[in-house]
């Protein structure tokens, strides 16, 4: 019995482990993304070119 519950146990924490890791690499790699089209890209190219790379959540 106590075989059964610590494996239920560890399969629900790693669940639990692997449902945040997802979501924190999902938010890294997006919040990465953003950051390199409004700002790093944007010392790089000029101000036209600027205008036609799109933005997901850009408030201008």
């Amino acid at each position: 019995m106590l075989g059964v519950q610590l494996t239920l146990w560890i399969l629900g924490f790693l669940g639990i482990l692997g449902t945040v890791l997802f979501f924190l690499v999902k938010f890294i790699r997006t919040d990465s993304f953003l950051y390199d089209n409004d700002f790093v890209w944007s010392r790089k190219v000029s101000s036209e070119e600027i205008e036609d790379i799109p933005h997901k959540n850009r408030s201008k």
